[in-house]
């Protein structure tokens, strides 16, 4: 247990320290401060259970601390002292907290026996606690509940377990995405704890809810209210403002509306998820209500920029450009919502292990080279950059390794090879010979002979194989017309299209998705 004694005058912090038998008593730290600056820093950073505060500090006063311990949502009790029998003083010093009343000169009996009350009084709420608190098998019921898409059996359980949750019949959640927070920065992650168990014993102290993480780590956080509910925001909001007071990326929970319970949590849950993601970067905003946003816009893939992107690290070109060009399509907005960056994160980091899947595949020498973990992401967040130049900073390094690692093989393919897999990659796009020569640092006409050699076709034949490939498997499973397959494949002209599809195939588009497709599937006005 810490102490925290605050006096401007060095004397009386010296007496109170040699007056009580700190170690007899159980106190394991007693900490001293001569200014309200140093006392709040002390605050913030030892959080001591019990702090004995002078009403007056040099010209300013000890509510100034008392205040502060409320913004930071510390339950530190403490114990006054006054060379002043000044009423108002006193009364504004408990108004806010304060649980005893000590006039200097200082006495030892009285001295300790305020000690021994505040103990007291943090030993029962801890016992109170202990008591009342859920098990963490109870919790993972209450995860399941959320998570799987039948509740009967896992509320069955609840009930059984505690007969009194039957009454419940409303709830709301709430949800915190910790993903960007620092957890990785020294003290921090142990901070977020500290706060989220203090959060969680309260709540189940006062039967009015719970916490738990949705996975094994605490990026996700749910907090499940089913009783008292606006006094437990009030209560929840007040714990992650004092959280927030020094952090440049807050912490910020989204809520749900009142849902029924049991069966209304999954809902809840979205709903929660959906105001969390709705949150800025840098935006101190402890719970968002539903009403007070509008959903993160849907991430849209985009191919065409994905393959050129794909295609410089395949050859070994500048990622720069295509890199920009595709953050730009995927966050249009400088300052994107909390839920874009994360989709976009796990959006690059998906193409990333694809692409690094595709050499493993094709390359026996290559290396896999791992993606970073959102630990880098972290350690930038906090930064006023774009976040696109955030972005674009990680994922280039990590490309350009992984194009490093691709050149590094000894005995890679062969070059014609190389160009087969580039043609695969690029198909609907206007390849131009010349072009694809001086990607890969030939001579136009070498590399045109050489293919043909090699591959035992020429490049435009190979080209169109491919498309009319892609062109059967969209006759086959979509709605879209001849034209605008023609289009996505990368012929120019419908007509030159259908020319090269019966010469592959002897029948024509129409013919082929007749006999080849699912009704469904067929554009109105097909049989």
């Amino acid at each position: 247990m810490k102490v925290l004694i605050v006096d401007d005058e060095r004397h009386v912090v010296d007496a109170i320290v040699l007056l009580v038998p700190w170690k007899a008593l159980g106190i394991e730290t007693v900490l001293t401060a001569c200014s309200v600056e140093k006392a709040n820093g002390i605050l913030r950073q030892e959080r001591p259970q019990i702090a004995i505060i002078d009403v007056v500090i040099d010209d300013r006063l000890g509510t100034e601390i008392l205040s502060f311990i409320n913004e930071l949502g510390l339950d530190t009790k403490a114990i006054v002292i006054s060379g002043y029998d000044d009423y108002q003083y006193i009364r504004n010093m408990f108004v806010l907290g304060g649980i005893d009343y000590l006039l200097k000169p200082i006495e030892q009996g009285p001295l300790i026996q305020a000690i021994k009350t505040a103990m007291g009084q943090i030993r029962r709420e801890s016992e109170r606690e202990e008591r009342t608190s859920l098990s963490d098998y109870q919790r993972n019921l209450y995860r399941s509940l959320i998570l799987m898409a039948s509740h009967d059996e896992i509320y069955r359980q609840i009930c059984e377990d505690d007969e009194r949750m039957r009454e419940v019949s409303r709830c709301r959640i709430l949800y915190a995405d910790c993903f960007m927070l620092p957890l990785c920065q020294e003290g921090y992650f142990l901070e977020l704890n500290r706060l989220l168990d203090v959060l969680r014993q309260k709540l189940e102290s006062t039967r009015s809810g719970t916490l738990f993480s949705l996975n094994t780590s605490i990026t996700d956080v749910v907090i499940l209210l089913y009783e008292e509910s606006d006094r437990s925001l009030e209560f929840i909001a007040k714990k992650v403002r004092g959280f927030n007071r020094d952090k440049s990326l807050p912490l910020c929970f989204g809520c749900s509306e009142s849902q029924p319970f049991p069966h209304g949590v999954s809902r809840g849950l979205d709903e929660a998820r959906a105001g969390a993601d709705s949150a800025k970067r840098m935006e101190k905003r402890e719970i968002i209500f539903p009403g007070e946003f509008s959903p993160a816009p849907k991430l849209t893939a985009d191919a065409d920029r994905e393959n050129a992107l794909f295609s410089a690290v395949f050859v070994g070109a500048d990622p720069d450009v295509p890199l920009s060009e595709l953050l730009s399509s995927l966050l249009r907005d400088p300052l994107p919502k909390r839920g874009e960056i994360k989709r976009v994160w796990d959006y690059l980091g998906q193409l990333y292990e694809t692409w690094n899947s595709y050499f493993l595949s094709q390359y026996p020498d290559y290396r896999s080279v791992t993606f970073c973990g959102e630990e880098t992401l972290e350690s930038l967040a906090g930064s006023q950059e774009d976040m696109r130049e955030i972005l674009r900073c990680i994922f280039r390094e990590r490309l350009e390794t992984m194009s490093a690692e691709k050149r590094r093989i000894q005995n890679p393919k062969s070059k014609m090879q190389e160009i087969a897999d580039y043609l695969k990659l690029n198909y609907n796009k206007k390849i131009q010979q010349a072009e694809c020569a001086r990607l890969f640092y030939l001579n136009k006409d070498h590399m045109c002979r050489k293919f043909k050699e090699e591959m035992g076709i020429g490049m435009v034949d190979y080209v169109n194989r491919i498309r009319i490939e892609k062109a059967k498997e969209l006759l086959r499973n979509t709605g879209k017309t001849i034209q605008e397959i023609s289009d996505v494949i990368g012929f120019v002209d419908q007509k030159y299209f259908s020319r090269q599809f019966k010469k592959e195939t002897s029948l024509s588009p129409t013919e082929y998705r007749m006999q080849n497709s699912q009704p469904e599937t067929r554009p109105e006005g097909h049989a």
